[in-house]
């Protein structure tokens, strides 16, 4: 094999590389965009809502819960504490994730594009 069937080879391979990568991050990119058609999440949900909220959550309060996308009581009773630590319902936290529990989950991190679009949000 020649050394120019090499170089050539090579510069065909880097540009490969090259091509691929701006091409899936021209792909991927783009602003983050709230979803205020997520639905309301409580006891008996389930999916990436949720984990989103377990996530968050396990932020702001490392280890607090496993992430496996199921609303259950104790996902309901850290998002009352949640809730109760970040001033939104007083005594009144009631463990369900509507808007402005959403709001704040997403403040709290400094926002998540992910799970922008799983939360229900006011913007």
């Amino acid at each position: 094999m020649s050394k120019l069937s090499l170089r050539t080879r090579a510069a065909l391979s880097a540009t490969a590389v090259v091509a691929a990568t701006l091409g899936f991050s021209g792909m991927t990119a783009g602003a983050a965009q709230a979803n205020t058609g997520a639905p309301t999440l409580n006891t008996g949900s389930s999916g990436h809502g949720v984990w989103c909220v377990q996530r968050i959550i396990n932020r702001n309060y490392p280890g607090s819960l496993d992430e496996d996308a199921k609303y259950g009581s104790y996902t309901k009773a850290w998002v009352k504490y949640f809730q109760e630590h970040h001033g939104l319902t007083g005594s009144n936290a009631d463990g369900i994730v509507g808007k402005k529990t959403g709001n704040a989950l997403l403040k709290s991190i400094g926002g998540d594009s992910y799970c922008y679009k799983y939360l229900p949000t006011s913007y």
